[in-house]
């Protein structure tokens, strides 16, 4: 899958945009792609992934205050064990795991 394009991140948008980390976001395949990027494509969707699902259990968290039903704090819950496997193949991929 081809990263989201570099001015399209510079503007802050969608899930995986860089923001102000610095990752290159252009390129594919490989070794980081012909940016020249560190980063290859697969370890940078890990990162993609976590990033997104750790700024959702942020807002979950503010939700779970007005949640009287209970399903903010579940849907938190699963949110919680994806950032987990996510994070531990992210380590795997990274050899420190």
């Amino acid at each position: 899958m081809e990263r989201p394009s570099e001015s399209y991140a510079m503007q802050g948008g969608g899930a995986g945009s860089q923001g102000s980390s610095g990752m290159s976001q252009s390129g594919s395949g490989g070794s980081g792609g012909s940016s020249g990027s560190p980063v290859d494509d697969a370890t940078y969707n890990l990162i993609s992934v976590l990033h997104a699902k750790l700024e959702g259990l942020e807002v979950l968290a503010k939700y779970q205050e007005d949640d009287d039903s209970g399903i903010f704090g579940e849907i938190a819950q699963q949110d919680r064990q994806q950032a987990e496997r996510l994070l531990q193949a992210l380590r795997q991929r990274l050899g420190s795991g």
